[in-house]
């Protein structure tokens, strides 16, 4: 399991990655095996922390696996390299057709560590391991390729039907092909970006990681996030192309705890004291007359500081023109499931991705080391390899 935070508490779509390991669940459950799940959220960096226990997740599995017994361990589960007493004995006790929930696995430090000792601990205790979450296997962890290399390992249903439909999807994707892009932070998404440019009819962007792009092209954004080095290295490069296209104008708002005195202005009217906060209702209107055009379209990321719903309208309308296109609509990324959570546009959309990093390293053609440790060891994809 794959647990989204934002800004310090469980994301909106947290119901909805969770549902797609549901059907795995299930299957092992009737076979009435003793399920443990191991899951992680946020990033402790080896340290146990209250804040990003599991423990939340439980009255959302038990509704999600009702007349289940689901039962959390409560407490760091791996020390000094082994499990410990207490966990063997929970691990022991586990009813056939039951579930045990093991505490955050990124309390441990060996886990992101990759450890190998840590691995082989945990691949002990298992017949088989189900690897069912897509939104990890981009990750150099223990759990994504350590335990797998170590013990029999297989896909889940989930990480297999999100395999399915990219490849059947995005392999040749049907053309106008537009991805549209948000988020925070440009560095992470530089090298996708360019990559798609050579696929992509057309490239919106949204969100920060567009006011780096505006800064790079030498257009005021006062004191928007952005990421000054990443500027420089895109003004040098001169990184452009007839299919990116940026804001028209946007909603800004005084720099300030409260973000006061909102007003849309066109991109380049931006005062010194000023920060970008939404896409304004010009580019609304420009990017849905493209997406409305589109046959396949990819969406990763918010269009602004969707987080407070003064500044959620231009996210929230795109989110709805994607639903509302004529295309094959693919979405990923925690925030972006969020966003079209809130808004019920879900079941509008072809393929909801629990994906973020590695629907981006899928996009940008880049293997995925979680996948390929299944592949070597000759895993086959498809729910026929569990019948």
């Amino acid at each position: 399991m794959d647990i989204p935070v934002i800004h310090g508490r469980i994301a909106a779509d947290t119901k909805f990655r969770l549902e797609q390991n549901v059907a795995t669940l299930r299957w092992l459950i009737r076979k009435k095996a003793r399920v443990v799940l191991l899951g992680h959220r946020g990033r402790p960096h080896g340290r146990a922390r209250a804040a990003l226990s599991l423990q939340p997740l439980l009255p959302i599995i038990r509704r999600l696996l009702p007349n289940t017994p689901v039962i959390m361990h409560e407490g760091v589960w791996y020390k000094k390299g082994r499990m410990t007493s207490h966990t063997e004995i929970f691990l022991d006790s586990l009813a056939p057709g039951s579930v045990g929930v093991l505490e955050n696995i990124r309390f441990i430090p060996e886990e992101e560590a990759n450890d190998a000792s840590f691995a082989q601990t945990v691949a002990q205790w298992c017949d088989v391991y189900v690897q069912d979450a897509f939104s990890v296997c981009h990750r150099v962890e223990a759990s994504t390729v350590r335990i797998p290399r170590a013990t029999h390992a297989v896909a889940g249903y989930g990480l297999e039907r999100e395999l399915r439909n990219l490849q059947k999807y995005l392999t040749c994707p049907r053309k106008p092909y537009v991805v549209v892009v948000g988020g925070v932070k440009i560095s992470t998404k530089l090298s996708l970006l360019k990559h798609i440019l050579t696929q992509a009819d057309d490239v919106l962007l949204g969100g920060a990681l567009a006011n780096t792009m505006l800064q790079a092209r030498g257009v005021a954004i006062g004191q928007s996030i952005t990421e000054p080095d990443m500027a420089r290295k895109l003004r040098a490069r001169k990184f452009s192309g007839q299919q990116l296209h940026l804001p028209l104008d946007v909603i800004v708002a005084k720099k300030n705890s409260a973000y006061h005195r909102l007003r849309s202005c066109a991109v380049g009217n931006v005062q010194k004291d000023e920060v970008i906060l939404d896409l304004g209702p010009e580019t609304v209107i420009f990017y849905g007359m493209i997406l409305a055009q589109a046959r396949t379209i990819v969406w990763n990321g918010p269009m602004g500081f969707f987080e407070d719903k003064r500044f959620a309208k231009g996210t929230n309308a795109i989110a709805k023109k994607i639903g509302a296109a004529k295309a094959v609509t693919i979405v990923g990324g925690g925030e972006t499931v969020a966003a079209i959570s809130r808004r019920r546009q879900i079941s509008k959309m072809t393929v909801v991705s629990s994906g973020g990093g590695a629907l981006l390293a899928w996009l940008e053609g880049k293997p995925l080391p979680g996948i390929r440790v299944l592949e070597k060891r000759g895993k086959k994809y498809g729910a026929e390899s569990k019948q």
